[in-house]
């Protein structure tokens, strides 16, 4: 299967043994255009051109048959933003959870990569190079945040066997969690840029029960735009 597909049969809603995971990256932010590192910023809100991504994300999803649906959501503002659009289209609530914030960049946020460049020489390669252990001053490795969006996200498959979970975050914490989640080395597929998503891009994952086994199904899909610039912008 095309892994960029967007087809109803695609996104069918789960079976009794399944769980329909869809990840979703929030939509540009005005830091996203500045490109600058927002970690765990407060009140960083969505562009002009990610309220209408998240619109048209909202929608293309609407259009799916998904069954029963929960929306998990980071308690950051420009995730809240994106969770709340499509929990509107869809008729349905939101949860908001700390797990699945922005990995915590610390003394980084607010600063542009040239910015960090010139008060930490070297620090972006070898943050690049070694993801797993690297922690900025003040901020989380992507251990940690492994530790956190994993176990939530483990919980979620037991509580919702039969049931379409959304889960709306960030760029660097939704790469970790795809990594845990097919067991891959996280370092090796942060260089390889294998689990990144653009702004509300979309991977959908349908977790088998029976076999504790994931099928993909989406993998970083941005049908929805149709034709609306997909920004990759800073992917913290």
């Amino acid at each position: 299967m095309d892994p960029r597909a967007s087809s109803a049969t695609a996104l069918r809603p789960p079976r009794m043994d399944e769980t329909l995971v869809i990840l979703v990256r929030h939509g540009e932010s005005t830091w996203n255009t500045e490109h600058r590192f927002q970690g765990q910023t407060e009140g960083v809100p969505l562009s002009p051109l990610g309220q209408e991504q998240v619109q048209s994300v909202a929608r293309w999803l609407s259009t799916h048959d998904l069954g029963t649906v929960h929306i998990y959501s980071s308690d950051m503002l420009r995730a809240r933003q994106t969770a709340e659009a499509i929990a509107q289209e869809l008729g349905v609530t939101v949860e908001y959870t700390p797990s699945l914030r922005e990995m915590n960049l610390g003394a980084w946020q607010g600063l542009t990569r040239d910015q960090v460049n010139a008060r930490w020489p070297g620090e972006l390669d070898a943050r690049h190079l070694d993801i797993e252990n690297h922690r900025v001053p003040g901020g989380e490795s992507g251990a940690e945040i492994r530790e956190r969006a994993l176990g939530f996200y483990t919980e979620l498959l037991s509580k919702h066997r039969g049931d379409t979970v959304i889960l709306v975050s960030h760029g660097g914490t939704l790469a970790v969690l795809r990594s845990a989640i097919h067991d891959w080395n996280l370092n090796e597929a942060w260089v390889a840029n294998r689990t990144r998503l653009p702004n509300t891009g979309v991977t959908a994952l349908r977790y088998h029960h029976s076999t504790g086994t994931h099928e993909l199904v989406l993998s970083a899909s941005v049908a929805h735009l149709d034709g609306k610039e997909a920004r990759k912008g800073d992917a913290e």
